[in-house]
């Protein structure tokens, strides 16, 4: 067994042996190939954020319109209810919570001894 013999039970295996353009011909497919990737690729790469805003303007202004259809057609389906709604601010809401709940329990107003457990049961409440 030679240095070379090794060598050349390699050779048998190389795709060029019978082809002398088999590489070039390869690197041609494999570039055909990786084209559509690479172009996105680069297109990715030049994106800004206006063209962001963009690309996403072609799907969000048509679903808005359609969310806005839709909201005006069962905002004008539904018709007049029986119930009134009243408009109550916040300073409004809390005055009135405030005038009509009792804010201790009486027992804690008074100088006379509780046992823990009503006063714990007391607190619960609130």
């Amino acid at each position: 067994m030679s240095a070379l013999e090794p060598e050349r039970r390699l050779r048998e295996l190389d795709p060029q042996q019978g082809d002398d353009r088999y590489w070039s011909r390869f690197q041609v497919r494999i570039m055909e190939a990786a084209a559509p990737a690479l172009a996105a690729r680069r297109e990715r790469a030049r994106m800004t954020v206006g063209g962001v805003f963009l690309s996403w303007s072609r799907l969000v202004v048509p679903a808005t319109v359609t969310a806005a259809a839709v909201a005006a057609l069962i905002l004008l389906q539904g018709g007049p209810t029986e119930e009134v709604a009243v408009e109550v601010g916040v300073e409004e809401l809390l005055w009135s919570a405030e005038e009509e709940a009792d804010p201790l329990p009486a027992f804690l107003r008074t100088e006379q001894v509780v046992d823990r457990d009503v006063v714990l049961f007391a607190l619960e409440e609130y």
